[in-house]
Order: C-alpha cells, then sequence, then structure tokens
C-alpha cells in the first residue's frame, strides 16, 4: 500500500516501515519501581511469550499505586507509537497512562471491559505519530486516592498491564503527509462534551495534569471544539459569586463514594487555589481547539440521593421534585421561562450577551453584566444577532478569573424557538425547512 494513495489513514496500518518491538521492559528506569514480586508501589514484572513475542510485561493492580517509570527508547525520527495491553479475564478493564518524556500531559489508553475473545491475548493500542528523537516513553498507573494516608485501601487504581511498544518509522513522504493533515482546519469539524463532572467523580482528578488529560487526546484530530461545562442550577464549575460552588461545606455522609470524590476535589481546588475551568479553556487553545461553555438548564433540584445538589429546600409533600424553582431562571422581560422536565439536560443555544459597543470586541462582558433578567440586547449563537446589533466573533474568555455566565434556555430566545416549531411543523408536514427570518 502506497502511503499517498490511501484514502483512510487509520492509525499506523497506513504507513509502510517494517515495525520494531520493545518487549523487555525490565529495562525502565528506575529500578527501584520494579520488583519480581508483588509490592506496594512497585510494577510487577512478568516474563511472556506469545507466537511472535517475547519479553517481560509490567504489571500493577488495583492498590498497587505503581510509581511512573520510564521506558528508554533508541529510535529517532518519526515513529507511529502503539503499546500492547494485556487482559486476563473478559470483562476487564486495562489502563495504561503513556507520555513522552519532557511533556507534561499523559494520555489515557484503555482496554474497557475486554471481550472474551481478548481476555488472555494482548490487545494493542495506537496511540499516536510523533518525532521521537531525544525522547523516552514515561509509563504510570491512574492513579486514585479513596482515603488519606497510605495504607491497603487508601489508593484504588484500574489495573495496568504492558507488554510492548510498537514503533514504525515514516517515510519523508508520510511524515509530509501527517504535517499537511495537521495544518489542515477544513476537516476539523467533529465537537466534544465534557461534562466537568466525571473526571472528578469517577477519576478524583486533582491536578492540573488530570485535567488537562481530559483533552489531550484531541490533539492533532479532527475535533475542532469542545464544550465544557461551567455550571447547573445554581453550581458553578469554576469559582465564582454568581452561584455555589460543588464543595458542600458541612455535609460528611454521601450516597457514594463517587459524590465524595466530586465533593472532596472541589474543596481541594479551593485549598489551593486552582480554576478547572481556566485550566480546561487554557489547554483547549494550547493544542488548537475551540472552548465553548455550556450549562445544563435541568439543575435545581435532584432526587433524596443528590439533595446536597438542589438549590431549594426538598419537596415535603412526599413527592420527588426535580424541577427548578419558579422564577429561578428569568426571560428578558422578567417573566419566568418554563419550568424544565425532571429529566431534561440539554446543550444550551443561546448565550444572553449584551450588545457589543464595536466590531472587534474580543473579550466577554463580566459576570455581573450577564443576568438572567438582562434588559440588554442579546445575541443569539444559534440565528445571529438581532436588527441593529453588530455582529461579533466572541471568544470565551475570563475575567477576573471567573468564566462569563451564565447562559439562557433556549426557550428564552424567541426567534431560536420560532424557527424550531417551523422545523417541527414542516418535518411533520413533509415540507422542506424554511429559510432563516
Amino acid at each position: 500500500m502506497e502511503a499517498h494513495s490511501s484514502s483512510d489513514r487509520l492509525g499506523d496500518t497506513w504507513l509502510d516501515g517494517t515495525p520494531s518491538y520493545v518487549t523487555d521492559l525490565s529495562r525502565c528506569t528506575p529500578q527501584s519501581a520494579l520488583s519480581d514480586r508483588a509490592a506496594a508501589g512497585r510494577w510487577r514484572m512478568l516474563p511472556y511469550e506469545t507466537d511472535t513475542l517475547a519479553g517481560v510485561m509490567l504489571r500493577a493492580d488495583p492498590e498497587t499505586a505503581a510509581h511512573p517509570v520510564t521506558c528508554p527508547l533508541t529510535a529517532r525520527g518519526w515513529h507511529a507509537v502503539s503499546v500492547g495491553l494485556y487482559a486476563v479475564h473478559a470483562g476487564e478493564q486495562v489502563i495504561m497512562l503513556v507520555r513522552l518524556s519532557g511533556e507534561e500531559t499523559f494520555t489515557k489508553l484503555a482496554v474497557f471491559e475486554a471481550r472474551r475473545e481478548e481476555q488472555g491475548h494482548i490487545t494493542e493500542l495506537f496511540w499516536r505519530i510523533a518525532d521521537l528523537t531525544g525522547h523516552d516513553l514515561v509509563l504510570a498507573q491512574l492513579l486514585r486516592r479513596t482515603a488519606p494516608g497510605d495504607a491497603a485501601g487508601a489508593m484504588s487504581c484500574p489495573r495496568a498491564r504492558i507488554a510492548y511498544v510498537k514503533l514504525v518509522p515514516l517515510s519523508a513522504e508520510e511524515v509530509r503527509i501527517v504535517q499537511r493533515e495537521r495544518a489542515a482546519r477544513g476537516t476539523r469539524r467533529l465537537y466534544a462534551v465534557n461534562d466537568a463532572h466525571g473526571l472528578h467523580a469517577n477519576c478524583r482528578a486533582t491536578t492540573p495534569e488530570a485535567i488537562r488529560r481530559e483533552l489531550e487526546p484531541f490533539r492533532d484530530t479532527d475535533f475542532g471544539r469542545i464544550y465544557w461545562e461551567c455550571g447547573m442550577g445554581d453550581l458553578l464549575y469554576y469559582p465564582g459569586s454568581a452561584g455555589r460552588i460543588p464543595t458542600f461545606d458541612g455535609l460528611t455522609d454521601f450516597h457514594s463514594a463517587n459524590a465524595r470524590y466530586h465533593c472532596e476535589c472541589w474543596r481541594i481546588f479551593r485549598e489551593r487555589g486552582l480554576d478547572p475551568f481556566r485550566i480546561a479553556r487554557d489547554y483547549a487553545r494550547e493544542i488548537g481547539m475551540e472552548f465553548h461553555a455550556s450549562y445544563r438548564v435541568a439543575g435545581f433540584k435532584f432526587p433524596s440521593d443528590h439533595d446536597h445538589s438542589t438549590t431549594a429546600t426538598r419537596s415535603t409533600t412526599g413527592t420527588p421534585s426535580c424541577a427548578a424553582p419558579r422564577g429561578a431562571v428569568k426571560r428578558r422581560r422578567g417573566s419566568p421561562t418554563p419550568t424544565p422536565r425532571p429529566a431534561a439536560s440539554r446543550s444550551i443555544c443561546c448565550a444572553r450577551l449584551p450588545r457589543p459597543t464595536t466590531s472587534t470586541a474580543s473579550a466577554w462582558p463580566t459576570t455581573a453584566d450577564l443576568r438572567w433578567s438582562s434588559t440588554s440586547r442579546p445575541w443569539c449563537a444559534a440565528s445571529g444577532p438581532r436588527r441593529g446589533s453588530t455582529r461579533t466573533r466572541w471568544t470565551p474568555q475570563t475575567v477576573a478569573g471567573s468564566p462569563t455566565g451564565p447562559v439562557s434556555s433556549p426557550a428564552s430566545c424567541r426567534r431560536c424557538a420560532r424557527r424550531w416549531t417551523r422545523s417541527r411543523r414542516n418535518r411533520a408536514a413533509g415540507a422542506s425547512p424554511s429559510p432563516r427570518s
């Protein structure tokens, strides 16, 4: 297969180079982080042999909390890098963190719920194409602290078993193809959504590196933008005064460990003065992605398991109440928006932005200028500005350490509501969509 004639360049399958394998991972450093037997904080070395390969794999278990190690690479120039992960049982989850030396952010590679045909086999996962000159490979176990101290049970980690590192060299023509595709912007049409909750509730992400890790897989891909949740109801996922930060001070009993992890993350952010929203925004721009703030409109009242997140007091009528308190979200003229249904959770369509005064504005207004009952002329992200307003491409930024917001429900933009209603009627009638008004 010739590289320049391939239409689907997936992983390293389109490359003509002969692969080489690093199978003896006992050469990783420091040697103090390796062991021939199970030991806390150290990778266990296991000799293995397949039909075509033989070497020494590294293994870490849920309570190992193994220290990172560096796998020396002798390769120079551009290579495609893949790793082989080993799953023992069907349904098992195997996760490794990898990065190049000199970089700060890991990428998570995982076999989620290994299939029956994958049990007892090595699964090869493609990672990235990079210039390896002067770089080695850093391997780490995904760590999640569940309790203070270093006693057994203080850490809960996914299993990690890595058998080999595969390197495929690129020719000069293949390097030019990769560089040309990475520079192209026309294909970056995909977008991703992060609710800014799961990374804390599931992984207990408390460091800037752990937050950047959520964005690293989108580097050099066709994902051009990401929607990062900045809040729901009156809860803020950034340091600010417009609502509550989910530290839930005084709460000591949680309905699940994941709820506790989420709360502990925000208490740590407050103690260390970290703004996870700003960290995510800055790194998204660093890797060339647009960064958009999103808001969950149905986040005011919750069932009893989650009632610490509820804005108002819990319903005393015996019937679970999951709707927003009346008047919490208001239209432009001050009347309350329709109460969301209990399961309503949607991405935002409209941002209530004051009318710009110049056509070269580069920052959003301050939080104080954006209120639910704002009387300024809104700019709708879906249908454009109202008549008489200046069209401006707004770049999400933070002012005084807080992202600008909040945002409104699509129902609060009458123009969008009319277009959406007409579109539904046309589809029901089998007619073509009506032009923009």
